[in-house]
C-alpha cells in the first residue's frame, strides 16, 4: 500500500509537470489575448460600477420623491433575496450561513448595514440629490472615527485633511441650502455611523473569520449580509403591506410604469452589487473609491437637471469644498493611508 502510494505521488506528478507543452505560436495568441482583454476588462467594470451606480442613485431619488412608493422595506427585502439567491446559485457550496464562525461575527455586521440602507433611504428623501451626496460623503469622516477607535489604524495627512474639507463643506454647504431640512441632514448622520460601522465591523469579521483558520471572501460577505438582512426587511415590510396595496389601488396610478420603474429599481441593485465588486476585483479599492466620487460629481448635475435644487453661492462653496475633499481621500499617497498601531 505504502509503495502504491508513493507511485502514485511520483508518477501522478511527473505526469501532470511532463504535459506537451503548447505550440509556441497558441502560446503567442494566448499571451495576447490575455494582455489584450485585460485593460478591457478593467475599463468594462469601471463602466459598469459607474453606470449602474448612478442609475441606482436617481432612480432612488425617483422612488421616494416623485414616486413616493411606501414600500421601501418591501424593496429592500426584494433586492435582498434576488441578492442572495443569485450568488447561491452561481457560487454552489461556498455559503454557509450557519456555520459557526458566521454566525459568531456576522449579525452586528447585518445589522450595520440594514441600518446604512434605511437610513439613506430616509436622508435622500429629505434632501435633495446635490445635498445627499454631500451628506453622503460624511461616511469618509465616520469610516475614520470607526477605524482609529475600533482597529487602531493611524491616517496620513492627506486622509486627515481630506475629512476637515468634507465636514467643512457639509457644514458650509447647509448654511446655503435654502431647502434646508433638519430632519434630513441629521438622519444622514446615523446613515453615515452605520456604513462606517459596517465597513470596519466587515473587516473585523474577515481577520477573525481568517485567524481562525476559516475564509470570507468580498462575495461570501454580501450573501451573507443579504440573507440575514431578509430577517430584518421581512417584518417591517409586513408593516407595510396595507400601504402598499393602498398605493397600488390609487386610480391615477399609471401600473405599468410603476411596476417598472420599482422592477428596475431591484434590477439595478442586483447590478450594482455585482458591479462593485467587478470593479473592485479588476482594479483596485482606490480605483472604485474614485469612481464612486466622480459618480457623486455626476449625480450632483443630474439631481440639479432632474430634480431641483436650490443653493445658494455659499451652498456652492460647500460643495465643492466637500468634493475636493473626496477627490483627495481617493488620492494616492506615497506613504499609504494607513498604519496599523504595533
Amino acid at each position: 500500500l505504502a509503495y502504491r502510494r508513493v507511485r502514485r505521488l511520483l508518477f501522478g506528478s511527473f505526469r501532470r509537470e511532463c504535459v506537451p507543452p503548447l505550440p509556441v505560436a497558441t502560446l503567442m495568441v494566448v499571451n495576447t489575448a490575455s494582455a489584450a482583454s485585460a485593460p478591457m476588462d478593467k475599463l468594462l467594470s469601471v463602466a459598469s460600477y459607474l453606470g449602474t451606480s448612478l442609475a441606482m442613485t436617481t432612480i432612488n431619488k425617483y422612488i421616494v420623491s416623485v414616486l413616493r412608493f411606501p414600500g421601501m422595506n418591501l424593496l429592500l427585502l426584494v433586492e435582498c433575496a434576488v441578492t442572495a439567491i443569485g450568488i447561491a446559485i452561481t457560487r454552489p457550496g461556498s455559503c454557509r450561513p450557519l456555520d459557526p464562525q458566521i454566525l459568531r461575527n456576522l449579525p452586528l455586521v447585518t445589522l450595520a448595514k440594514a441600518g446604512n440602507m434605511i437610513f439613506s433611504f430616509l436622508a435622500m428623501q429629505y434632501t435633495s440629490l446635490p445635498v445627499y451626496n454631500v451628506l453622503k460623503r460624511l461616511n469618509v469622516c465616520f469610516s475614520v472615527a470607526a477605524d482609529s477607535l475600533l482597529r487602531g489604524q493611524s491616517f496620513s495627512p492627506g486622509v486627515l485633511w481630506a475629512v476637515f474639507l468634507i465636514t467643512t463643506g457639509a457644514l458650509v454647504t447647509g448654511l446655503g441650502d435654502l431647502d434646508f431640512d433638519m430632519f434630513g441632514y441629521l438622519i444622514a448622520l446615523p446613515a453615515g455611523v452605520m456604513n462606517a460601522s459596517y465597513l470596519v465591523l466587515s473587516r473585523r469579521a474577515h481577520d477573525r473569520i481568517t485567524l481562525a483558520g476559516g475564509s470570507l471572501t468580498h462575495v461570501e460577505m454580501l450573501f451573507y449580509t443579504a440573507f440575514f438582512n431578509l430577517l430584518v426587511f421581512a417584518p417591517l415590510a409586513l408593516m407595510e403591506l396595507g400601504s402598499v396595496a393602498a398605493f397600488f389601488s390609487r386610480e391615477d396610478l399609471d401600473l405599468a410604469k410603476t411596476a417598472g420603474i420599482l422592477l428596475a429599481y431591484v434590477v439595478l441593485g442586483t447590478m450594482l452589487n455585482y458591479s462593485t465588486f467587478w470593479c473592485t476585483t479588476a482594479n483596485s479599492p482606490l480605483t472604485t473609491g474614485v469612481t464612486g466620487n466622480f459618480k457623486g460629481i455626476l449625480s450632483t448635475w443630474v439631481g440639479f437637471v432632474w430634480f431641483g435644487s436650490s443653493l445658494t453661492s455659499t451652498g456652492w462653496v460647500g460643495l465643492l469644498l466637500n468634493t475636493a475633499g473626496g477627490l483627495l481621500y481617493c488620492a494616492p499617497s506615497p506613504s499609504g493611508k494607513r498604519t496599523k498601531h504595533g
